[in-house]
């Protein structure tokens, strides 16, 4: 995940530091967000990952190298790929009608 990427994730779930455990990582220590995959095309990108037992997707927007927030998703399943994540989205299995701490 590119540093710009971070940075606004960082931002946008508003972490001092950016912290997202690897898929698959297990143990005591786990940090509180998990990482289930990540996207960019050529205009915007996308994070999907657990926090707590919720599933979440936050989308930016990507102008001249720098990304913004555009939306955030809160849902109970999760995506095996990118094809499965727009389906959940477009069924509204991630609800956005909450004011979510991403």
């Amino acid at each position: 995940m590119p540093a710009e990427l971070q940075d606004v994730f960082r931002r946008a779930t508003r972490q001092l530091d950016f912290e997202l455990a690897d898929p698959g990582a297990t143990g005591e220590n786990l940090r509180e967000r998990k990482l289930v995959f990540w996207g960019s095309g050529p205009e915007n990108a996308f994070v999907h990952y657990q926090h707590g037992k919720d599933t979440k997707v936050v989308v930016f927007a990507e102008h001249d190298g720098k990304f913004e927030f555009v939306w955030g998703g809160q849902g109970t399943r999760f995506a095996a790929d990118v094809d499965e994540l727009k389906r959940l989205i477009a069924s509204n299995d991630f609800k956005d009608d909450q004011p979510y701490w991403w």
